[in-house]
């Protein structure tokens, strides 16, 4: 993902707790995550609650395999929650903007696919 995708999907005021309990705000996030290789994702069990007409909470699980060096990580399974705001942008376009998220570890499971 580019950075200039990133920070539109991003709330500037973003913060992210990640599944080992370190907390990022916007600018890491796009220092960082253009950075990284992306993992392999599978999610499922998304469910969206709305909190007001412009904010929503979204939960879902997933797993994640991250590659190092042509080698997969063990899987790490979690309970993933963000929270969404219907936002006007400075140019007047309306969009989404993610303003937090977390991973929290859970036990394993299956998605079927």
């Amino acid at each position: 993902m580019s950075i200039k995708a990133l920070d539109l999907l991003l709330a500037d005021d973003f913060k992210e707790i990640t599944s080992t309990g370190r907390t990022y705000f916007k600018d890491e996030a796009l220092s960082r995550l253009p950075q990284e290789s992306p993992p392999q994702i599978k999610a499922d069990n998304f469910e969206l609650s709305e909190l007001n007409s412009n904010l929503v909470l979204l939960n879902y699980r997933s797993i994640l395999i991250r590659s190092v060096n042509n080698r997969r990580s063990a899987p790490i399974f979690s309970l993933r929650t963000s929270i969404w705001q219907f936002q006007t942008l400075a140019n007047q376009q309306t969009q989404w903007q993610m303003l937090f998220h977390q991973g929290t570890p859970c036990a394993p499971f299956q998605i079927d696919n």
